[in-house]
């Protein structure tokens, strides 16, 4: 008799709790479209009116039609996409980060001149 332990097969229960939260947002993604798809249209600049209108609340459609317009990989796609739903504001992340560098040198810049005023 062999004192190894079988591997379990199929997945983990870590992995199943993964991929309730994914279909879990897929579902509020598919139920929320309606009130989304202005969202995405802004947020998504590169897609077209007809992009955005083709994907019909399938949460796939756009990850992927958000991956062949900016160039992102699978798993930036998806964070992306899932964060429409998580903030009204959302804009790719590195638009954002340029944004707020921005923001931040201004204040720098205002600072360091109200101080040489003085």
């Amino acid at each position: 008799m062999s004192t190894q332990q079988q591997q379990p097969t199929g997945h983990t229960a870590e992995h199943k709790g993964v991929e309730a939260v994914v279909d879990e947002v897929k579902e509020r993604f598919t139920r929320e479209w309606d009130s989304l798809k202005t969202r995405a249209r802004t947020v998504f600049e590169k897609l077209s009116e007809e992009d955005v209108e083709s994907v019909k609340g399938r949460f796939d459609e756009l990850r992927a039609r958000v991956v062949k317009a900016y160039g992102y990989a699978e798993e930036r796609a998806h964070e992306e996409v899932a964060r429409l739903l998580h903030r009204g504001d959302a804009k790719p992340t590195d638009e954002k980060r340029s944004r707020k560098k921005q923001r931040g040198l201004k204040r720098r810049a205002n600072a360091a001149s109200g101080s040489a005023s003085r």
